[in-house]
């Protein structure tokens, strides 16, 4: 295991997590609800599995839609959910317990990566409520401002807390200085979830 020691911390703990969390998700579940099957009713995201009374309280994610249109080519497009969202704050803070605090009140995300030559990011992320969507900004802020720090002079990083259909969201634009996808960034519309 010298190999999966050396492994960047999100493969490490991306194998993990699925057979750990959800081994003790499990005990959590065979307890609450001896007898029936969790097959009738999976857990949606990771974030009903890090708090199983997210799970128990119906406590569904809130679904972000990017809207069309946008300037550029989706090259790729995906959540990060509460778990890999603490990840991302573990590997750019250092901190598993700051990473936790930081990540909790997750209710939703999607992002984006626009190209083929815009290489730009593109993350909203929805809160449970504003207090979350603070923390998470201020963390956001430091963690992403010591990603870049000697990065290319070149490119911008815009962070900021919004109100989306009513709901707290926070939206991460990295591209480059010149990207015309600045003037009318990618909006996204909110389904389901809540509280």
């Amino acid at each position: 295991m010298k190999e999966f020691a050396r492994a960047p911390l999100w493969l490490r703990e991306g194998l993990v997590f699925p057979y750990l969390g959800g081994a003790d998700f499990i005990v959590w579940f065979r307890h609450r609800y001896f007898g029936r099957s969790v097959l009738d009713s999976m857990p949606r995201s990771t974030e009903q599995i890090l708090h199983p009374e997210r799970y128990a309280a119906h406590d569904e994610p809130t679904d972000v839609v990017f809207a069309s249109g946008e300037p550029d080519t989706v090259q790729w497009e995906d959540n990060l959910g509460e778990f890999e969202t603490r990840l991302l704050f573990q590997q750019l803070l250092g901190n598993e317990t700051e990473a936790a605090t930081l990540a909790t009140g997750w209710d939703g995300d999607r992002y984006q990566v626009l190209g083929p030559k815009s290489d730009a990011l593109v993350w909203y992320s929805v809160w449970d409520d504003a207090a979350a969507a603070a923390r998470f900004t201020g963390g956001l802020q430091r963690a992403w401002a010591k990603r870049r720090a000697g990065g290319p002079a070149d490119r911008r990083a815009d962070i900021k807390q919004l109100t989306v259909e009513g709901r707290p969201v926070v939206r991460l634009v990295d591209a480059a200085a010149d990207w015309k996808g600045w003037r009318a960034l990618p909006a996204v519309r909110l389904s389901g979830g809540g509280e």
